[in-house]
């Protein structure tokens, strides 16, 4: 019997790391954090494909009002000028778990939250705005509420203050990091106006030379690079050159800085070669280490308090967190950081899950051996 018990604890414990669907949507996965002031989205990695949602297809084009009209019913369809984007970004839903996962590890068992849309993009897109997302589809409506409502929740609990990662994937050579700046304006090589880029939050807070914020050394670009992947806008690249760039969608714009509050949002289109399996490890390990880094080195200047009384049970748990983020911040270089080795940052976190499930899986074929052994001499 014990063995039994040890073989669904081991069921338990593996379920426990896997996002779960949330109350508001079974189309949404959610992680809650644990005092990482980060939130992950993955709104382009789903896959699920049920018959009671339309796949969304294209909307109608209104002469009136110059815009798309975004409903299975609108009429006659115009797919020249409002076809709907229906291709998944391959391999992010993953890598988003695994890192989170890396995150939990290198902040010392302090997660970010991570929300997920577990549709594919043929039936719902979590990174446009409501209608093109869609279409009006109340199954649909449902999944778009629960998942920024979620998001959302997480930066109140948070106080307001961090990051939002939305994370994309695409077909061009480098990562595109979007912060709401168009290319020809990278290109320009000028100063770029922090107060319409979607780290404007940031800006104002190390009141700093922007530019070294968006694409110096010590930006997310910048560090990325360090750790070998490359990346626009960076030191290397600073803009685009006059290619296709993906500067930030609905989500960058809706989640972050640009227009109000104190939460910051990077859009991280990861190029495909970086996403494939044989990379992903080492790409996941330089994106964790780069948020690591990006964080420590400009959030913890600032105030990362969740906004709770101090002297509530809360803030006891609130300054915990802080004195564990600081610790975890402190402990510069990471050897888990470092550009040469394996990577291990992806696996470390499951490691003592994977002994407990190997132990309890040789257990559960013992255990069955000797089932099967004793009906065989009945």
């Amino acid at each position: 019997m014990s063995r039994a018990v040890a073989f669904l604890c081991c069921a338990a414990i593996w379920t426990s790391q896997s996002a779960g669907a949330v109350d508001g949507s079974p189309h949404v996965g959610y992680h809650a954090s644990s005092g990482l002031p980060v939130i992950l989205s993955a709104p382009h990695g789903g896959s699920a494909n049920p018959d009671t949602i339309p796949d969304r297809d294209a909307g109608c084009w209104d002469n009136e009002t110059q815009r798309c009209v975004w409903a299975h019913d609108c009429g006659s369809k115009n797919s020249s000028k409002c076809r709907a984007v229906t291709v998944n970004d391959d391999f992010t839903q993953t890598m988003t778990g695994e890192l989170r996962a890396a995150l939990c590890t290198l902040f010392r068992g302090l997660c970010p939250a991570t929300v997920y849309n577990l549709l594919d993009r043929t039936k719902f897109d979590a990174n446009r705005d409501r209608d093109e997302a869609t279409f009006g589809v109340p199954e649909a409506v449902t999944a778009f509420v629960a998942y920024h409502d979620l998001v959302e929740k997480e930066m109140v609990t948070m106080g307001g203050v961090g990051l939002f990662l939305d994370i994309h994937g695409h077909g061009g050579p480098r990562t595109d990091l979007g912060f709401l700046v168009r290319g020809n304006v990278l290109d320009a090589g000028g100063p770029v106006e922090p107060n319409s880029t979607s780290i404007r939050s940031l800006a104002h807070a190390v009141r700093e030379d922007f530019d070294r914020l968006l694409r110096g050394g010590e930006s997310f670009g910048g560090i990325l690079g360090e750790y070998g992947f490359d990346c626009v806008p960076s030191p290397k690249y600073r803009g685009p050159g006059g290619g296709r760039y993906l500067n930030g969608g609905y989500n960058t714009r809706r989640h972050g800085s640009v227009e109000r509050g104190a939460f910051d949002a990077v859009q991280i289109e990861s190029a495909r070669a970086f996403r494939a399996p044989e990379v992903r490890p080492r790409y996941v390990r330089a994106l964790a280490c780069t948020v690591k880094r990006f964080y420590c080195l400009h959030y913890r200047r600032i105030s990362t308090t969740y906004g709770v009384n101090n002297e509530s049970a809360a803030g006891v748990v609130q300054r915990s967190s802080d004195d564990r983020l600081a610790e975890a911040c402190a402990a510069q270089p990471d050897d888990e950081c470092k550009t040469n080795g394996a990577s291990k940052l992806i696996c470390a976190e499951m490691r003592s899950v994977f002994g407990v499930c190997l132990a309890a899986a040789i257990a559960a074929w013992l255990y069955l051996s000797d089932t099967l052994k004793t009906h065989a001499f009945k």
